[in-house]
């Protein structure tokens, strides 16, 4: 497997789009896609460039975009002192119940460029890279501290899932590859899931479902979204998601797959 180049390409301090405020603990990570088939890397670190102050209402920022030629960093991430970026709105707060934290104050924001001449399997490929690098610089569970910006603003946002839909891919299909390329990357396979979940409370982070047994090929008995509260009456092994082979017992009986929970 490539082990991509990081090239940064960093907008201006002190702008809107990089104030220079430090991440002080990074805490999960959003995958985005830009919204502009076509559009390229440097295209978008260019436009950081030649618009570092829109106005106050309109003001967006990421620190990554990924495309089939390059991984940009357009505010640093990869670093001892990554900072902040403006990826999404403060008035939404899925992203303070599912994780406790603001995203843009707490996590590392990645574009994913598609669309146009931008070849979908090499673009794709860099995409999972950077998710899993990211995982395993800052020591995040990919199977739970990666989420997309279409679960934090589903009223206003479908991405990535749209930009993944156009090369072929699922955001569902993203979250298995990354975890599966963490271990790649240097990451510990043990981590996968590592935020074990115990009987008690819990809360869905992703959207789950329910299962006649612990397998997913069982019958489905319903789900749970991104937010909802989950009792969890016993942990039992079973099928192997992600490198993470935990389970969830529910009081009525069924089960869930213990690596789309967190401890509530």
């Amino acid at each position: 497997m490539t082990d991509y180049p990081i090239l940064p390409d960093l907008a201006t301090l002190g702008s809107r789009r990089r104030p220079g405020r430090p991440i002080t603990k990074v805490e999960f990570i959003v995958a985005h896609d830009t919204g502009n088939p076509g559009a390229s890397a440097r295209a978008h670190a260019r436009w950081y460039r030649n618009d570092p102050n829109p106005p106050a209402n309109r003001v967006s920022s990421a620190h990554l975009f990924v495309d089939d030629l390059n991984i940009v960093e357009t505010v640093p991430a990869l670093t001892e002192a990554p900072e902040q970026a403006l990826h999404v709105l403060y008035s939404v707060t899925t992203d303070n119940a599912l994780f406790g934290f603001d995203a843009n104050r707490a996590a590392i924001g990645v574009e994913y460029c598609y669309g146009g001449n931008i070849a979908a399997d090499a673009a794709y490929d860099r995409f999972v890279f950077v998710l899993a690098r990211l995982c395993k610089v800052f020591s995040l569970d990919p199977a739970t501290r990666i989420t997309g910006h279409h679960v934090l603003d589903p009223v206003r946002k479908t991405d990535p899932v749209g930009g993944l839909a156009a090369s072929g891919r699922t955001y569902d299909g993203l979250l298995t590859d990354v975890a599966a390329r963490f271990a790649a990357v240097g990451g510990n396979p043990a981590a996968i899931g590592s935020q074990a979940v115990r009987v008690g409370a819990a809360r869905a982070t992703v959207n789950l479902n329910r299962r006649r047994e612990p397998t997913g090929a069982a019958v489905r008995t319903g789900g749970f979204r991104p937010g909802d509260g989950v009792t969890v009456a016993e942990v039992v092994p079973g099928q192997r998601v992600m490198g993470n082979d935990r389970w969830c017992r529910l009081p009525e009986g069924d089960f869930c797959w213990s690596g789309g929970l967190v401890l509530a």
